[in-house]
């Protein structure tokens, strides 16, 4: 006897040919359509009585197989053969492996020390740049002319643009990348300003604490577009643009440049555009406070320390030094 797939496929096979015969015989013989259209209703009949047979044994074998998962293996007991056709049982355990908790609860806390652990940035140096600052928009020019300064437009002016460069440090565990944005304050009062004394990541905490409220600036990181914050990767670096000094011969103090937009109309519609803010602090030195504030989507990642930071006004080049980091 057959295979039940084997028997459903002939008669489903049967039935087509069936069919086909009726066809032909009612294409060549029109006389006999009424016997044509008997085979093709009993074609018909015969590959959906296959068809509802093939479904039915499947559905029948699935459910025997869901039983059979469902109910426990009992344990079994094979017969093994020997010289003298004796009945050996032999006893076939199942043997679990089980890894011990407290291998289990070390590895979870490996895991959430990786994803937890707190980045570290760095400064990486300080430097000036010659841009062009046009006065009309407030936008940085940021590229390279030697050429005579009497011969550009008279609402373009330039700048010497104080830099500072911050590392994030690519430490095992670490988000792969945050998006940063920064703080600035800016004293330039020389009646405000610590002496040499307090220079010191102790001093500098102390002197910042008994200040009066101080403005916070929101700086632009240095980039092809103005941007109040920037993706930092693991292991790679950007510089913020931490004030903008005039290039002229004696400069009287520093331009504060900041983030800043408008809105304007067109005939599409209404939209927010660059447009800085700038203000004008005067003094020969100052003590710059910058504050990173790293967030991993919407939420703060972490509180990092104050980087501070003495900017000098000499000649024939501005100083930016960096002085260190303070917490709280």
């Amino acid at each position: 006897m057959g295979s039940p797939v084997k028997t459903y496929g002939i008669g489903g096979a049967l039935g087509v040919a069936l069919g086909l015969i009726a066809t032909a015989i009612q294409w060549k013989y029109p006389e006999y359509k009424n016997l044509a259209n008997g085979m093709l209703i009993l074609a018909g009949l015969i590959v959906f009585g296959a068809m509802v047979a093939a479904v039915v044994r499947s559905l029948t074998i699935r459910d025997y197989e869901r039983q059979r998962l469902v109910t426990p293996p009992a344990q079994r007991l094979t017969q093994t053969a020997n010289p003298h056709n004796e009945f050996k049982p032999t006893f076939q355990p199942t043997v679990n492996v089980s890894v011990p908790g407290s291998q289990t609860n070390q590895q979870q806390v490996n895991r959430e020390q990786k994803v937890t652990r707190d980045p570290v940035f760095e400064c990486r140096g300080t430097r000036f740049r010659r841009y062009g600052f046009n006065m009309q928009t407030g936008e940085l020019i940021r590229e390279q002319y030697d050429g005579d300064p009497s011969q550009v437009y008279e609402y373009i002016k330039f700048v010497n643009v104080g830099l500072a460069k911050f590392l994030y440090r690519p430490d095992p565990g670490v988000d792969a990348r945050l998006r940063v944005n920064a703080h600035v304050f800016i004293h330039g009062d020389d009646d405000r300003l610590p002496r040499i004394g307090q220079l010191t990541p102790d001093g500098l905490k102390v002197w910042f604490k008994n200040q009066e409220s101080t403005d916070i600036y929101k700086p632009i990181w240095d980039d092809d577009e103005p941007h109040a914050s920037v993706e930092f990767s693991a292991g790679y670096t950007h510089e913020l643009v931490v004030a903008l000094v005039p290039a002229t011969e004696q400069p009287r103090g520093v331009i504060v440049y900041e983030y800043g937009t408008k809105r304007v109309e067109s005939y599409m519609g209404s939209e927010r555009v660059f447009q800085p803010e700038i203000y004008d602090l005067a003094g020969q030195r100052f003590f710059i406070r910058i504050e990173l504030i790293p967030k991993l989507w919407n939420d703060v990642r972490c509180k990092l320390p104050a980087f501070w930071f003495e900017l000098f006004l000499e000649l024939p080049q501005p100083i930016l030094a960096f002085l260190g980091t303070v917490d709280g």
